[in-house]
């Protein structure tokens, strides 16, 4: 068995089947989203097949078959592309978890005289999430017998790390997804892409609210499909045509990001990179620069058809911390938390103990049990129907029905809102009947896991009255940025207007 060299410029990290596993950066040529499988002849039962990787066929091996583990049909597999020796050969995951470089680069070798168990190098110290890797032994899984390897088509991309310069060029290199959304093509850091998904089904949620435009299932999740075009400031994607996604798993929680089409994975390196003035963006932040398509390989250009001149680079960083994005994926982590397993996203929303909870501007920021609301809707001049005399702005029809719409602001005393894009409208039940409110901005969706209720003295007999005037309070945040919030029971609200007034059209 080969030891691991200390001064490797680092480690691919991805899993498979519950494994957390990684390959050397020097043989880990590319990550690739598996679209299609092809049969190919070969005794071995852990080579599943092969991918067309630009008209040359390479073998993939399934890891879980060859160790004797249970190999279920994955939700969205990729493929790693492993080089050793001018050779090449495919490994199946489930998804990748970045490039790590640890601080101790000592391997705490596996010693085995079986050459299926040779393939495990040994256990590495990951220093960005505090978690143990199995390290795989390229030349281990090259002397396999029965998996074939085919020659590498392309030698000039690949360096060896004996050479100082060639450590370098791995160093620089930047492996890239290639995306296309509507006439923008975009780039994005491949490592930091936990998945893709090839045709995501859109479900309506209560979350379809700004870029958000419902959860879609992955692996039993419900996660939040944010539109990445308009999250970026491009404009909304288009509304026909087929879409894809793929899956950023943030610090707590996953999301995934719509798209029309994940086009492929090159590298290009860092000093092909262009700066690009923040003037001539509409997020500057969630963007790294560009990258001149004459930098790519021609038949890369012909593959995906695109003639843009250059693709726009984001900032895997960046989209992984995005305010949006990190308040969706904590709901998707606290039905995880809640439940002890994927049991999936919507349990968030309806358990008593650490409920979700949706917060927006109202003399202050006031919460909302999200699973109240049944709707988001933008508001629009032609809501305000009636003369602003009271609390009614108007009516509204949506999906064959008529929704009257309540001024929250004005109903809780504030004062009547203006209208402007960020007001958004709270749609919930009332009995047969729905009620939307008014309110002036939206927050943040996060979970509560502390609801107290402070003692209400001389509380009016008015229901309405009572319920605006509740002391029901939230804690809503993560630990370290918690804060105590007013919470409106707007189901309890709709109720008591309908008593009061003839809301039905």
């Amino acid at each position: 068995m080969s030891d691991t060299p200390v001064d490797l410029p680092g480690y691919g990290g991805f899993t498979l089947g519950g494994m957390s596993l990684a390959l050397p950066m020097d043989a880990l040529r590319e990550v690739l989203p598996l679209l299609a499988l092809l049969p190919m002849p070969c005794p071995a039962v852990h080579v599943i097949g092969g991918i067309d990787l630009r008209g040359v066929m390479v073998p993939v091996l399934d890891l879980r078959l060859l160790l004797g583990r249970p190999a279920p049909k994955l939700a969205s597999p990729s493929v790693v592309v492993m080089i050793e020796q001018g050779r090449i050969l495919g490994l199946l995951t489930d998804g990748v978890t970045g490039i790590f470089r640890p601080t101790d680069q000592r391997l705490h070798p596996a010693r085995v005289t079986d050459a299926v168990a040779a393939v495990l190098a040994g256990s590495l110290f990951r220093d960005d999430d505090q978690s143990l890797v199995n390290v795989l032994d390229p030349a281990a899984l090259a002397a396999l017998p029965q998996v074939p390897m085919v020659d590498d088509p392309e030698p000039e991309r690949q360096q060896t790390s004996a050479d100082h310069e060639a450590v370098s060029v791995l160093q620089n290199s930047l492996p890239l997804m290639l995306i296309r959304c509507g006439v923008v093509p975009l780039a994005l850091d491949a490592m930091s892409v936990h998945a893709t998904l090839a045709s995501p089904v859109i479900e309506r949620s209560a979350l379809a609210m700004g870029n958000c435009r419902g959860v879609i299932d992955y692996a039993g999740l419900k996660l939040p499909a944010v539109d990445l075009m308009a999250l970026c400031g491009l404009g909304p994607l288009p509304a026909d045509g087929p879409l894809q996604a793929f899956v950023l798993r943030l610090e707590r929680g996953m999301v995934a990001c719509l798209v029309q089409q994940v086009m492929d994975v090159v590298s290009v390196d860092q000093a092909d990179v262009l700066t690009v003035p923040t003037f001539a963006l509409p997020h500057p932040t969630l963007f790294r620069g560009a990258v001149p398509a004459s930098r790519l390989a021609a038949d890369v250009l012909v593959r995906t058809g695109v003639t843009a001149q250059q693709f726009l680079l984001l900032d895997g960083d960046a989209l992984l911390t995005n305010e949006v994005l990190v308040n969706l994926g904590q709901t998707n982590a606290q039905a995880l938390g809640d439940q002890g397993t994927a049991e999936g996203f919507d349990a968030a929303m309806t358990t008593g103990l650490g409920r979700a909870m949706i917060t927006y501007a109202l003399g202050g920021e006031t919460a909302t049990p999200i699973d109240q609301v049944c709707e988001i809707l933008p508001y629009t001049c032609d809501v305000s129907l009636f003369q602003n005399r009271g609390a009614l702005l108007g009516m509204l029809v949506n999906r064959g029905r008529t929704i009257p719409v309540m001024c929250l602001s004005r109903l809780a005393g504030f004062g009547a809102i203006s209208a402007s894009p960020s007001v958004s409208i709270l749609v919930v039940e009332s009995g047969p009947e729905l009620v939307g409110f008014a309110v002036p901005a939206l927050r943040t969706i996060e979970p509560a896991d502390w609801e107290p209720e402070l003692p209400q003295h001389g509380a009016p007999d008015d229901a309405l009255a009572r319920e605006l005037g509740s002391r029901r309070l939230a804690q809503v945040g993560q630990p370290g940025a918690q804060r105590l919030l007013r919470t409106l029971d707007l189901r309890r609200i709709a109720d008591a207007l309908r008593e009061q007034m003839p809301l039905a059209a």
